[in-house]
């Protein structure tokens, strides 16, 4: 079971509101309404949300050069 905080989470991780992304995986205001007083997501719908963090997590990893953001801290590496 995935906890409706997830939700929160990744919207702060994307840098948007948690009903836009609510929106985007197919999550009607209402229904989201029911499912934060629950606490969880329905599987299918936590399903739809994993694949968005899975797609925002593989698109950002490339972005890095396969290094940790620790070691592009270092202001003497060049890329």
């Amino acid at each position: 079971m995935v906890p409706f905080a997830a939700v929160d989470n990744l919207s702060r991780k994307l840098g948007i509101e948690p009903r836009r992304l609510l929106r985007t995986v197919g999550i009607p205001d209402r229904t989201a309404a029911r499912r934060k007083k629950h606490g969880f997501l329905a599987p299918e719908e936590a399903d739809r949300l994993l694949r968005v963090a899975r797609v925002v997590e593989e698109a950002a990893h490339p972005l890095l050069g396969d290094l940790p953001p620790r070691e592009l801290l270092d202001s003497g590496r060049r890329g």
